[in-house]
């Protein structure tokens, strides 16, 4: 297939036939159009109604067997899937090989934003530029010997027109495996299958089998001459499986208080716990999230159970998230210590353990762990999510892929990781820090806007970590939490720097961010530079703008080395005009704005804007913008 931007090759190779060549087109018909209109409860968009034309062209191989090829296009976005109907055989076929290949055209300025892929060990916690590299890499440049992981982000030119591509996938049923990109060389991005070692070589199969009917993903390119079709895209979640949930009443997003991120063993001390509860209930954000080993917490030595911390927590009136490891054979349970642990993977004790858990008040599990995109876990992890909707309990999938559309099928899924997210300033010894603010960026065009970022924005501290500082400011991290799309708002510092440390008015914002938006409007931005995005709930409108741009990082990992040197940037300002962006601002305001020269935020209430509504940022090397506006 040819388009103006990219050629695609198709074809699929099945163990018992060869559907990539020697195909007979017998006819396509245009099947009319796509209606999908659908609720969310949390999101860029709550209230989504998408339109697609639709068309499937009918094939036979040689050996005179069909494959069907379904298409959807609407303005921003063209879709396609492989299907292979009903037959007489009803042996489980084998896909051997997608020879799926996306050919994007090449031009002098183009770009591309991949995420080296982190095989056989898939957690897509990867950079998208380089540490020792501060130009874009070209399309077609090769870099990871093991490929680039999906969503993948790419800027070219044709006929003096440009052109954002953003290609990625939906439509799981449990039946095919996550995809990647292979290591290819030149224009060439072909679609791979997960390493057979993933999952500890364990989780089955990693090619995709099933028996017929059979439909494959759907693979999606959304298209745009700026990057706003691709911020404001809905299709993963427009082409992914309608709601199966029969109650989702119990879901209920919120702010969480998690103690790991500035004490990663303070869950096993029921005094920490207390203190984050406490927070909690005093800033009223209604979780608290405990994370891996809180089976073990003790008080004066003595283990605390689970019915206590939860009465402690419902006598503040706050409800318990808890960690669980998702093991099963694909990660080294085994061994580790972290716990709890080996009470998921098999369904009757699943079942079991998320009833004990209810029963306990618990209201959400964080599932972390699950490192592996094969067949068998992409079942698993729905099946997980069948059984916590039956239980009425939330779920947020950690160390994992990113999302493809399961929180429209399973609507208490609130959050996915499959990211860079703040846990990267944890590292005593390597110095993530430096390349945070540039990475926040990038996942701001190319990861965010495929769903739920189980990112935990929110860092104000700064001496936790020296040798991986968080070099962003307050108001960057205040923007993040609007950027940042995700059920479960986990707040990641200390309860010194939310009760003492941090301005109040930023407290209070952090509290009110809406988690369900009746629109998102991409503003302004660059990729690797900076990123400005409006959105609207009701007659409120908040705007989170952050500032990336990164001119030198020490290619020194180590903060404590003698020729290490902090992180460089640039301060950036700019003009932001509501009124063309269909905005009249002419209530209360409450600003977060960067201070010049300092990390600490100028936050201030004032009357609102009138007349132009033009909006003059300033944003500090590493630093940010967040506001809350009151519309006409």
């Amino acid at each position: 297939m040819g388009l103006r931007y990219a050629n695609i090759t198709l074809g699929i190779i099945r163990l018992d036939g060869d559907f990539s060549r020697n195909l007979t087109l017998q006819q396509c018909i245009h099947q009319g159009y796509r209606l999908e209109q659908y609720d969310l409860l949390y999101g860029k968009q709550q209230h989504v109604r998408a339109e697609y034309a639709q068309m499937t062209c009918y094939f036979m191989n040689r050996d005179s067997e069909p494959m069907h090829l379904d298409l959807l296009a609407s303005d921003t976005t063209f879709a396609f899937r492989y299907h292979f109907p009903t037959s007489s055989n009803i042996s489980a076929k084998y896909i051997v090989a997608e020879n799926t290949t996306f050919n994007i055209r090449q031009s002098a300025n183009d770009f591309q934003l991949l995420q080296p892929y982190d095989s056989p060990v898939p957690k897509y916690q990867t950079f998208y530029q380089p540490r020792n590299n501060r130009t874009k890499a070209h399309i077609g440049e090769t870099y990871s010997a093991t490929g680039f992981g999906l969503p993948a982000f790419f800027y070219t030119e044709a006929d003096d027109q440009s052109y954002f591509v953003h290609l990625k996938e939906t439509g799981f049923d449990g039946r095919y495996p996550i995809s990647h990109i292979s290591n290819a060389t030149g224009a060439n991005i072909t679609l791979a299958f997960p390493d057979p070692a993933d999952g500890n070589g364990m989780m089955g199969s990693a090619i995709p089998h099933s028996i017929l009917p059979w439909s494959t993903p759907w693979r999606v390119l959304t298209i745009g001459t700026t990057a706003r079709a691709i911020v404001e895209d809905t299709s993963v979640t427009d082409l992914a499986q309608p709601s199966e949930a029969s109650n989702a009443a119990f879901v209920k997003p919120g702010v969480s208080a998690w103690s790991w991120w500035s004490n990663p063993n303070g869950d096993t001390n029921y005094t920490v716990t207390e203190s984050y509860i406490d927070l909690a209930a005093n800033q009223s954000w209604p979780y608290v999230l405990l994370d891996a080993s809180w089976d073990q917490q003790t008080i004066d030595g003595v283990q605390v159970p689970l019915a206590v911390i939860h009465q402690r927590a419902e006598s503040r009136g706050v409800k318990l998230w808890v960690w669980m490891n998702s093991a099963g054979v694909n990660n080294n349970a085994s061994v580790v210590t972290s716990g709890p642990k080996d009470l998921l993977w098999q369904p009757s004790i699943r079942r079991q353990t998320m009833a004990n858990l209810k029963a306990n008040g618990v209201v959400g599990l964080k599932v972390d762990g699950i490192q592996s995109d094969k067949q068998e876990m992409v079942s698993y992890l729905l099946d997980i999510l069948s059984d916590a909707a039956d239980a009425g309990l939330m779920i947020i999938l950690h160390n994992c892929m990113p999302p493809h559309g399961w929180e429209r099928r399973w609507p208490n899924l609130l959050g996915h990781e499959g990211l860079i997210a703040s846990e990267y300033y944890t590292n005593a010894a390597t110095d993530y820090g430096s390349q945070m603010p540039e990475n926040n960026v990038n996942e701001a065009f190319v990861r965010y806007p495929i769903g739920p970022a189980d990112y935990s924005p929110g860092s104000f501290s700064q001496g936790l970590y020296p040798n991986d500082s968080v070099p962003t400011t307050d108001a960057h991290e205040t923007a993040l939490n609007i950027i940042i799309d995700s059920g479960l708002r986990i707040l990641p510092d200390t309860v010194q720097a939310y009760e003492r440390t941090v301005s109040p008015l930023i407290m209070s914002m952090l509290g009110a961010i809406p988690f369900a938006w009746d629109e998102t409007t991409f503003l302004a931005g660059e990729p690797g530079k900076y990123f400005v995005v409006a959105k609207r709930a009701g007659s409120v409108l908040y705007l989170g703008a952050i500032n990336g741009e990164t001119t030198f990082i020490s290619n020194q990992t180590h903060a404590a080395s003698a020729d290490w040197k902090p992180a460089q940037g640039v301060a950036r300002d700019l003009t932001l005009d509501l009124w063309q962006a269909g905005y009249r601002v002419c209530g209360n305001s409450t600003v977060i704005a960067d201070s010049a020269g300092s990390k600490i935020a100028n936050a201030t209430v004032g009357a609102g804007w009138n007349g132009s509504n033009m909006i003059h940022v300033h944003m500090e090397p590493f630093g940010g913008f967040a506001a809350r506006f009151t519309l006409c």
